[in-house]
């Protein structure tokens, strides 16, 4: 599953335990940034618990450090993506390939904007509320 906040994106994985797995796997966010320019970045998915850098896919830099808890089969990563706009939607991939074939597709997150703005008025509405008392 997938949760998404402002500044932070978490996301529960379940790997399967195969006996043979030609690469470790990778979890991939794209999104746009501030000024509408797409980023995408990467990340591998350890097998314990860790600090885990988020690479920009373009650049090869570190963005972010995200963290790990759990196992290799099983655990959540905290993404910060604050780098990412939260007007947009961010696409998520666990990249996870049995040697020529990808298991997995992207998902789609919303961005956290509505969320914001029904927040923002609420909380308008409150102080109206307490300003005609």
């Amino acid at each position: 599953s997938i949760s998404r906040e402002s500044d932070w994106l978490h996301v529960e994985l379940r790997l399967s335990a195969k006996a043979v797995r030609p690469a470790e796997s990778a979890l991939f966010v794209l999104g746009h940034d501030e000024a509408g320019a797409l980023r995408c970045a990467r990340m591998r998915v350890p097998a314990r618990p860790s600090r885990v850098e988020m690479l920009d896919c373009t650049t090869l830099e570190r963005i972010a450090v995200a963290r790990y808890r759990g196992s290799a089969f099983a655990g959540e990563l905290a993404i910060p993506v604050d780098s990412f706009s939260s007007g947009d939607a961010l696409f998520v991939k666990l990249d996870r390939r049995s040697w020529f074939f990808d298991e997995a597709g992207w998902l789609e997150v919303p961005s956290t904007r509505f969320e914001e703005i029904a927040a923002s008025k609420h909380n308008m509405a409150d102080a109206r509320q307490v300003a005609a008392r």
